[in-house]
C-alpha cells in the first residue's frame, strides 16, 4: 500500500480522514456512541486538570491531543487534528468554548461511517 492512497484491492479506501485509511469494518461491541461519550468526558476533565494545575499543561497538552484525535477519529473528522496548535488551543479556551467545539465535532462528524463511500 502506498503511503497516501491504498492499493486496489485492499479492502481499504481513501477517506475525508485526510491521508488515513478506512476499512469497512462489521463489529458487535460496546456502541460507539458510549465510546464518544467516555472521550468528550476525558476531554472536558483533561481541560479542567489544566486549568486547575497549571504546571502540569505541558504533559496535558500531548493527552488532550491524543483523546482529541481519538474523538475526531472516531467522527471520521480525523484530518481536523492536523491543526496547528489544536490541544494548545483547547486547553486555553474557556470550558463553553470547549464544550461547543466538542458538540460541534459531535453534530457534524459521522460517527458510524454512513457517508463513507
Amino acid at each position: 500500500m502506498s503511503a497516501t492512497r491504498p492499493e486496489p484491492g485492499s479492502g481499504l479506501t481513501a477517506s475525508a480522514n485526510g491521508p488515513a485509511c478506512t476499512a469497512r469494518e462489521l463489529r458487535e461491541g460496546v456502541p460507539l456512541g458510549y465510546v464518544s461519550e467516555k472521550l468528550r468526558h476525558a476531554i472536558a476533565e483533561t481541560h479542567d486538570a489544566a486549568r486547575a494545575h497549571p504546571d502540569a499543561r505541558e504533559r496535558l497538552v500531548h493527552v488532550m491531543y491524543s483523546q482529541t484525535k481519538a474523538l475526531l477519529a472516531l467522527h471520521n473528522l480525523l484530518d481536523v487534528a492536523n491543526a496547528e496548535g489544536l490541544p494548545e488551543h483547547l486547553l486555553d479556551m474557556s470550558r463553553d468554548e470547549l464544550d461547543r467545539w466538542v458538540a460541534a465535532i459531535v453534530a457534524h462528524g459521522d460517527l458510524l461511517g454512513a457517508a463513507q463511500g
